[in-house]
C-alpha cells in the first residue's frame, strides 16, 4: 500500500508542503527590507538571524518583565 493513498498521510504531507512554502516566503519577506535599500549581505544576515531567534530571548529578562507586569496588575 502506497503511503500517498492513505488520506491522513496525504493531508499531512500536503500540509507540511504548504507550511514549508510559507516559511520560505516569510524568510524572503523579512530579508527583503534589509536587502532593498542596502544591497548588503551582512544586513540580510543580521535580519534573518534575528527573525529566527526565539521570542523569549534572553529567557531570564523575559520572565522578569512578565512577572513584573503580572504582579503590578
Amino acid at each position: 500500500m502506497s503511503l500517498l493513498k492513505d488520506r491522513d498521510f496525504s493531508l499531512l504531507f500536503a500540509g507540511q508542503g504548504i507550511s514549508r512554502f510559507g516559511e520560505g516566503l516569510y524568510t524572503a519577506a523579512t530579508a527583503w527590507p534589509a536587502w532593498s535599500p542596502t544591497k548588503d549581505p551582512t544586513a540580510v544576515t543580521v535580519v534573518s538571524v534575528s527573525a529566527m531567534r526565539p521570542r523569549s530571548w534572553p529567557p531570564s529578562a523575559s520572565r522578569r518583565t512578565q512577572t513584573t507586569v503580572t504582579a503590578g496588575s
